[in-house]
């Protein structure tokens, strides 16, 4: 008998037409982490699934299989639908990317999950929606294994808040003495490094200098294929 999960709390990350009639899906899961779908008949008109297979709708999926790609056996909605447009929903699809190119598939991250659900959320809904992205960002770093070393320098010297540092994002940071900038580093403020550290990024400079060091070291990890977003570019915007 095949392996079943049932009432998986789930997200879509990414859907492509399969045949005529199918779906393949890539899903964000509590419990299992990123896996890969087939959604038999999910484009037909009549199809139960019609409109539930699309991203940022929170959903209960039921599905079967051994091999790395599931079959999709029932799915529904669990919670609200989210109004998100312009860039916002740039935004959401972006952090979409970032999952689909970076998460293993089947290593649960159920904080993760819940985290991804509330940056949606605040995204749809608030105004300080980039400090979200930007601190899921930096747990996604973490639970990745890449986390930054944001109150002390590279010589285990605690961050002093009133001094700039070059910030390497597989070093950590040095304190700015010379007018000499390595490559690869980044001019940032000691307050900025201690702000991202405390998850408290309400000032318009803090967000943007975490900006670049989040970003930076998100570059390193999706190599010479960088997503194609303005949410992933130095540019002075706030997002």
């Amino acid at each position: 008998m095949k392996p079943r999960v049932e009432l998986e709390p789930a997200y879509v990350l990414h859907t492509r037409h399969y045949r005529e009639t199918s779906l393949l899906l890539d899903c964000f899961t509590r419990d299992h982490g990123k896996i890969s779908l087939i959604a038999k008949g999910a484009r037909r008109l009549k199809s139960p699934q019609k409109g539930l297979l699309r991203p940022f709708l929170p959903l209960l999926i039921s599905y079967v299989g051994r091999s790395e790609l599931k079959t999709l056996t029932s799915c529904e909605l669990s919670g609200s639908l989210l109004n998100l447009s312009g860039e916002r929903l740039a935004c959401a699809f972006y952090i979409n990317e970032l999952l689909s190119r970076l998460l293993h598939p089947h290593m649960a991250f159920p904080e993760m999950f819940l985290f991804y659900g509330e940056v949606l959320s605040i995204t749809a809904t608030e105004d300080n929606y980039t400090q979200a992205l930007r601190l899921f960002e930096k747990n996604l770093l973490q639970v990745l294994g890449y986390e930054l070393m944001l109150q002390q320098d590279k010589h285990g010297e605690p961050i002093q808040k009133d001094k700039e540092y070059l910030f390497f994002p597989e070093q950590g940071a040095i304190e700015m003495t010379s007018a000499i900038i390595a490559n690869g580093s980044i001019i940032v403020s000691g307050e900025t490094l201690l702000a991202l550290a405390n998850d408290n990024l309400k000032e318009a400079k803090h967000n943007f200098q975490a900006k670049i060091i989040l970003q930076a070291a998100l570059r390193r990890l999706l190599g010479h294929k960088p997503i194609q977003s303005k949410f992933l570019l130095h540019t002075p915007m706030e997002v």
